[in-house]
């Protein structure tokens, strides 16, 4: 039996054939209402009845006469039920089982299927802002807890943040399937069951790193630099080797534990004892000088050159106290044994006594960092540094810049968290190095490598279209710092 006249459900138009179809068979299925051909409300021949699923123009006046169309109409009835019936646009990349057609594909054919791309593009966010957030930390426990600082020095601080960034940024290259060694997955693995203590501000910082999708729906992976782009000997394993034109953006852009490790036995030793631990020969030099890196890890261009507050890790020297002293000697540190067989410098114990420390502070909230390789759209902005160019870069402020129309408050946090730096070639108050405190003498080969991995990314993240104001990253670590450490456990 075929469907005549306006009682065809397409008759409304293009709708859902199978939505009127299954009205149609719910109709059959239950008795007629009325038998009359009258004119009045809900008997007029051809209108609707008192049964609401009922079809304009459809005789109702015999039940058996229904019931033989029913049985006559089965083998014209399309075939609807292996046809899902959609129930959302799905906004994820997985495969659109819902979608109408998905039963009428057209790539039914072996081998005709899309496949994601296996090159993606992949961005390379830094923890430039990382040094704020320890600095603020510290300051905000040292001001809320009297005996803190007495006890810990910022250092050792400054080294177990370095340890839980590492980790996290680690843990989602491997994640992203990229080469890895055995220590390093390790390494991730170790911390993962250890079950440290993260104060709230860093981990939302760490949270923010990973995986990403720009603003119209391509995705970006992330690729940590510094796991696989080292060019390291066996007696080197710490650090990212010689600072030179290839590695020097590393040192600049990612935390390099070997020298928070460092930090921490000079301030507890002193110059010419740290010297000695290092393993190196050298004329006897002033014991309060600050920390430079070991002979075989500096740079060779210069003849006396020295570090600055761009290398990541790297401070003036703190004289520690007795208690500082007794403190790192109780979390079994000992300065002349540098872990030189654990590649990322993680020491179980000494990292625990830390842990523990910080956990029984009453004002500090404990945080948890996503257990996802997602990250946060605010990494596709990125700052450019705006500072006097004889003063080293992580002194000065920082402009906000992105080509993608980011959500403005996700835009702002991703900015002045520094996640993606971009430096001006020119000026090369970037460097890790200077001489006689000047830049002068800054190899033009680094120049030309230092926005390495900012110009390997997808091409709209290193372009700018939208600005944001001036800003202060100090300042802004200083008000996330407070603003996570406002209430006071119970």
């Amino acid at each position: 039996m075929s469907y005549r006249g306006r009682g065809n459900p397409s008759y409304y138009g293009n709708q859902d054939r199978v939505y009127y179809n299954r009205e149609y068979d719910d109709y059959n299925s239950q008795p007629s209402t009325s038998r009359g051909r009258g004119r009045g409300r809900g008997n007029r021949r051809g209108g609707r009845n008192n049964n609401n699923n009922s079809y304009p123009h459809q005789n109702n006046k015999n039940n058996n006469n229904d019931k033989r169309n029913d049985e006559n109409t089965k083998s014209d009835k399309p075939e609807i039920n292996n046809v899902p019936e959609p129930k959302h646009l799905s906004k994820t990349s997985s495969e659109l089982t819902n979608d109408p057609l998905y039963e009428e594909s057209f790539f039914k054919e072996f081998g005709s299927s899309l496949r994601r791309d296996v090159d993606d593009p992949k961005i390379h966010s830094g923890t430039t802002g990382l040094k704020y957030i320890i600095e603020n930390l510290y300051k905000i426990f040292v001001t809320k807890a009297a005996g803190f600082a007495k006890r810990m020095p910022e250092s050792a601080l400054a080294d177990y943040c370095a340890i839980l960034t590492t980790q996290r940024l680690l843990k989602i290259h491997i994640e992203n399937s990229f080469d890895a060694n055995y220590e390093t997955t390790k390494f991730v693995r170790d911390i993962d069951n250890a079950k440290y203590f993260y104060p709230k501000t860093l981990s939302r910082y760490l949270s923010g790193f990973g995986n990403t999708r720009i603003v119209g729906g391509r995705s970006l992976k992330f690729y940590y630099p510094p796991a696989v782009a080292r060019k390291v000997t066996v007696d080197d394993l710490r650090w990212w080797g010689r600072v030179n034109d290839q590695t020097h953006h590393l040192y600049l852009n990612y935390p390099c534990t070997a020298v928070y490790y460092s930090r921490v036995v000079h301030d507890y030793v002193g110059r010419q004892q740290f010297v000695e631990a290092e393993g190196e020969e050298e004329e006897e030099e002033d014991a309060d000088e600050d920390l430079d890196l070991p002979a075989r890890i500096r740079p060779l261009q210069w003849d006396r050159s020295s570090p600055n507050v761009n290398l990541q890790g790297w401070k003036s020297r703190t004289h520690l106290t007795n208690i500082q002293r007794g403190f790192l000697d109780t979390a079994d540190f000992d300065p002349r044994e540098s872990p030189r067989g654990l590649e990322w410098n993680y020491n179980p114990s000494w990292i625990n006594a830390v842990s523990i420390e910080l956990e029984n502070l009453n004002f500090i909230e404990a945080g948890t960092v996503a257990e996802s390789s997602g990250g946060s759209q605010g990494q596709t902005t990125f700052a450019f540094p705006y500072s006097d160019d004889e003063l080293p870069v992580s002194t000065g402020d920082f402009i906000g810049k992105s080509n993608l129309d980011v959500s403005g408050p996700i835009a702002n946090l991703g900015v002045k968290h520094l996640y993606r730096v971009k430096y001006d070639e020119d000026l090369r108050n970037w460097s890790i190095y200077w001489e006689n405190r000047s830049f002068d003498h800054v190899p033009a080969a680094w120049s030309a490598t230092v926005n390495t991995w900012r110009d390997a990314e997808y091409p709209e993240l290193t372009t700018g279209r939208y600005s944001i104001e001036l800003f202060d990253p100090r300042e802004f670590a200083r008000l996330v710092v407070e603003r996570n450490n406002r209430k006071v456990k119970k």
